[in-house]
């Protein structure tokens, strides 16, 4: 087993000698999961069983499946980052404005305070050893203040923005049909324009007789409207035939 270091840096790893295979010690601060080392080992299982079943039955030539890509192994990152999620929930991805290894310190940290709840296993123990030895060389270059590098796998976010879409990316807009405009409406005439009109076609007709057009023609109006009405019009009419207007 490789084992783990825990040194004193600006980056707030605490000190603490190498370690091997130590005594249990009791839970304080954040405690990583009990069972959380068991399913780790279950992931990294699981996944190399999958690429093994994927390796001895390949797909028919014609169905459309993609073949299994190595990105898609387990990374030394993947294995850092599940170790510190499992050890500190609250464990904040890297944003855009954050360096790589300023992010990177940061997990180390949270790695070096780990405290182990008495009587389980240490979770470091069940990463793999490129992922042990990784971590136990670089924070000790941390500490000596030596050049080092992420881990493989890792994907720097520094500075990185999502990409936005170029102009007509989007798709083209279909094309506006244009709405056949509707008829103008043709407004049935109103009562007075009706009893108007028809006391000039028919003169003579009395109010019953306007009254029987109208509600012929769909108007249900009072006595008093139509004789109203209808005074006006012959009033209009003797007003017109005194100017000689009309005959």
């Amino acid at each position: 087993m490789t084992t783990k270091d825990q040194l004193t840096t600006s980056t707030a790893i605490p000190a603490q000698a190498a370690r091997g295979p130590a005594p249990a010690k009791k839970s304080a601060g954040k405690a990583a999961n009990s069972d959380f080392g068991a399913k780790m080992k279950e992931a990294k299982a699981k996944k190399a069983a999958e690429r093994a079943a994927a390796a001895s039955n390949p797909a028919p030539a014609d169905e459309a499946k993609l073949p299994l890509e190595d990105d898609q192994a387990i990374t030394v990152y993947d294995e850092l980052l599940d170790l510190t999620r499992g050890t500190d929930r609250g464990f904040a991805s890297q944003s855009i404005r954050e360096n790589d290894k300023d992010y990177l310190r940061r997990m180390f940290g949270v790695i070096a305070k780990a405290t182990i709840p008495e009587g389980q296993d240490d979770p470091f123990d069940s990463m793999s050893a490129e992922a042990q030895d990784y971590y136990n060389a670089t924070v000790q270059k941390v500490q000596d203040g030596e050049d080092w590098t992420p881990p493989p796998g890792f994907v720097s976010k520094f500075g990185k923005k999502a990409d936005k879409p170029a102009a007509g990316a989007k798709g083209e807009k279909a094309p506006k049909v244009a709405k056949e405009k509707a008829p103008p409406k043709v407004r049935a005439p109103g009562v007075s324009v009706a009893v108007r009109t028809m006391v000039l076609k028919h003169p003579s007709w009395t109010v019953d007789d306007l009254k029987a057009g109208l509600v012929k023609a769909g108007h249900i109006v009072k006595d008093a409207t139509v004789t109203t009405l209808r005074s006006d019009v012959n009033a209009t009419l003797a007003v017109m035939r005194s100017l000689k207007l009309i005959d």
